[in-house]
């Protein structure tokens, strides 16, 4: 059975409610020459970006897929929507190859000739939280205790307007993480500028001392924590950040907040420990699906990475695989030998 997949740069917002990493002024920030746009039917959507490196074209979704109401659960039409997206994408020679998308995604299937893992998400429910003075109720003891001490220590977050050191800090944080990840200082400006409205960036202070940063990205869909950075003595102030961010929210009556991500199975001395962990501890409920990559060009797809290692160990970093290959082989290296340092959620 074919179900007739189109592609469109606009999708009409009364049929379809767009998450913020959805939204036509998210993907023109990532799209290479506003290559982007929407696979969509009558019941489904799913929002891409294609970034051009040299003649090599990859493809990333930006969320999972978006239904119209009563069609959330169809689990059997979203996996022949999927297949239908892969098949376009062959026949059109849209991208060379679909990279493992945003954290926050998580697919309830995953198309054919793909490879996929579960994948996770910890996401904090505020519908309980009424008022500004009950968001302190809301985390768990520990958590709550963390944030007081960061007021005890003299410890201030507050929104802010500087992106340059907000980038400064996500970027000196990456670093340490020996993460490729890190945001660009004009992208974390073209966010500001051109998703004012949908966007907070925050600092925190011990005196004069800037230790700590945060973005967010919200709408009516939610709210989505993009990135985060700190300095080695941290003083609790991540705590002390999210609390402020989540009043906030809590004031735009905002009811989801998603921690951006989290991986079912990994080392228990990784740096993804630590971070899920705090993200646990925060209240997050753990939501889990899928995610997948899929390669029209094998041969594209192994140049691409090969540029990539070289360009990251002249910066002094280095590329571990994409997550979805790294996480394969780990689950693999887990089942057999059962080695108890690697923990599977």
């Amino acid at each position: 059975m074919l179900i007739d997949v189109r592609i469109t740069k606009v999708l009409p917002s009364n049929t379809f409610k767009l998450p913020i990493f959805a939204t036509v002024e998210y993907l023109k920030l990532k799209a290479t020459n506003n290559n982007f746009g929407y696979f969509f039917n009558d019941k489904f959507a799913l929002p891409y970006f294609i970034g051009k490196y040299l003649w090599i074209k990859r493809l990333k979704f930006t969320e999972s897929i978006i239904s119209i109401k009563g069609e959330e659960e169809n689990i059997s039409s979203q996996k022949m929507f999927l297949n239908e997206v892969i098949n376009l994408i062959d026949k059109e020679k849209i991208a060379d190859f679909v990279t493992h998308p945003m954290a926050q995604c998580l697919f309830k299937t995953v198309p054919d000739k793909t490879e996929f893992i579960e994948w996770g998400s910890y996401v904090l429910n505020l519908e309980s939280i009424k008022t500004e003075q009950d968001v302190i109720y809301f985390f768990p003891g520990k958590f709550r205790n963390q944030i007081k001490k960061a007021i005890k220590d003299g410890v201030t977050a507050s929104e802010t307007n500087d992106v340059k050191t907000v980038h400064k800090l996500i970027n000196d944080t990456f670093k340490r993480q020996r993460s490729p990840h890190s945001p660009s200082y004009d992208f974390l400006s073209n966010i500001k500028n051109e998703m004012r409205d949908n966007s907070k960036f925050y600092l925190a202070k011990k005196g004069n001392v800037v230790i700590g940063s945060l973005v967010i990205l919200f709408n009516k869909q939610g709210a989505f924590n993009l990135y985060a950075g700190s300095a080695i003595k941290s003083y609790n102030c991540m705590n002390l950040l999210y609390f402020n961010a989540i009043k906030d929210l809590i004031r735009l009556n905002i009811k989801k907040f998603d921690l951006m991500g989290a991986r079912l199975v990994y080392r228990k001395d990784s740096k993804f420990a630590g971070i899920q962990n705090f993200k646990k501890g925060m209240g997050g409920e753990l939501k889990k699906g899928y995610i997948f990559t899929y390669d029209r060009s094998k041969i594209k797809k192994k140049i691409f990475y090969i540029i990539v290692r070289i360009y990251l160990f002249l910066k002094g970093k280095k590329f571990e695989g994409e997550g979805v290959q790294q996480i394969n082989k780990l689950m693999n290296e887990y089942k057999s030998s059962q080695d108890q340092d690697i923990i599977v959620l």
